[in-house]
């Protein structure tokens, strides 16, 4: 955790812990993936996350993006919806060994 805080920098809120409910919309991922790989995030496509939906998508989007990058991810996007802690460790994990 404290190196993905460390590696998002001031792009996103810090988080607390892996069941910190800023982790449901899926944006902290996608720039903790842009930190490793800054070309790799399409912003356009990333939402604000405010409605289900858009959690959904970023969620989708963020494991698109870790996938791309050779991240071995295993979650699938409702575990990011619904910040499973367990998935969170082994999403952040698997971008720390790309």
């Amino acid at each position: 955790m404290k190196w993905a805080n460390n590696t998002v920098g001031g792009n996103a809120t810090a988080i607390k812990n892996l069941g910190d409910k800023g982790l449901s919309d899926g944006k902290y991922l996608l720039h903790l993936c842009a930190a490793v790989e800054p070309r790799a995030v399409n912003w356009d496509i990333m939402s604000n996350g405010d409605t289900e939906e858009d959690k959904c998508q970023n969620a989708k989007y963020a494991i698109s993006v870790a996938r791309k990058l050779g991240a071995v991810i295993f979650c699938v996007w409702e575990d990011i919806v619904q910040v499973n802690k367990k998935q969170m460790l082994i999403f952040m994990s698997s971008m720390g060994d790309v």
